[in-house]
């Protein structure tokens, strides 16, 4: 996983007949978890969350109406002092 988005559907477009997303600088291919395993959308808003996963040149966002849990997580480089520490 790469990040979590929150989206709209005013922030989705439709080319070649596939659901596409603009996340920064890309154009990132949508799948929608209701629709692929034929389940009614739980979530009667517009507002909806965008798992986006892959690599850098392919990613893939998954499309769900909610969240379970979620945690932000902040990765920060050890510093100076302690880069020659062995591990």
């Amino acid at each position: 996983m790469l990040e979590i988005l929150q989206a709209t559907d005013e922030q989705v477009e439709t080319i070649e007949g596939r659901e596409v997303m603009a996340v920064r600088e890309d154009t990132v291919p949508l799948l929608r978890l209701a629709r692929a395993f034929n389940l009614s959308a739980e979530n009667e808003s517009d507002a909806f969350y965008v798992i986006l996963v892959g690599n850098a040149e392919r990613r893939l966002g998954i499309v769900v109406d909610r969240l379970k849990d979620q945690q932000e997580i902040v990765i920060k480089p050890l510093g100076k002092r302690l880069s020659e520490t062995p591990a």
